[in-house]
């Protein structure tokens, strides 16, 4: 199972945060969060009118996450509000079971620029060092994301690759999505 224990981070500010697997009983508020992030219509795939998770699908979401030892969703949560979540899905198959992908993080707007996206990935990351199989996690980032592409990077991830006119914002408006990675655990065995 993969369930994080839960743990306080002091934010720069001194306010504690903490840290914890989400559980099914969260899904109101991981999908009221996930609901903000895509109203305000920059960085996610989906457009408001697209919306149509509803708090049973992220409850069973949230449960299957707890259930495959290779996925987590954790929740930043700041005086029982979660202000922050982050979900990282490994692969179902013997050969990609090595490989993790970061499919979201979202922070909530008045929290952002505080440190809670930090203490998320690096609660991630910790987790994903001490995983028996993981040796490898991933994430996809619009190309105009620039500060995401920053914060990345600042943490240990390079860019793999870059998909040009990957998303169509409106009429003649395209971003590129960029693929990024992050080898937790480099084996001697060069990639083919």
């Amino acid at each position: 199972m993969a369930i994080l224990e839960a743990s306080t981070q002091v934010l720069a500010d001194g306010t504690k945060v903490t840290i914890r697997s989400a559980i099914p009983e969260d899904a109101v508020a991981t999908l009221s969060l996930f609901r903000s992030v895509v109203e305000e219509g920059f960085y996610t795939l989906a457009e408001p009118t697209e919306l149509t998770t509803t708090v049973e699908d992220e409850q069973a979401t949230i449960a299957e996450d707890q259930e495959c030892p290779g996925n987590l969703c954790l929740v930043a949560e700041v005086e029982s509000e979660i202000v922050g979540m982050i979900r990282a899905e490994s692969g179902s198959y013997r050969r990609t079971r090595h490989f993790a992908d970061i499919d979201s993080m979202w922070v909530e707007t008045s929290w952002r620029g505080r440190g809670i996206s930090n203490v998320l990935i690096i609660s991630l990351l910790n987790w994903a060092k001490q995983h028996p199989t993981l040796e490898k996690l991933g994430l996809f980032v619009f190309s105009n994301n620039t500060r995401a592409i920053k914060f990345y990077k600042k943490h240990g991830f390079v860019t793999e690759g870059r998909y040009s006119r990957d998303m169509k914002l409106g009429e003649n408006n395209y971003v590129a999505t960029v693929a990024m990675g992050l080898l937790i655990k480099p084996r001697d065995a060069p990639a083919k």
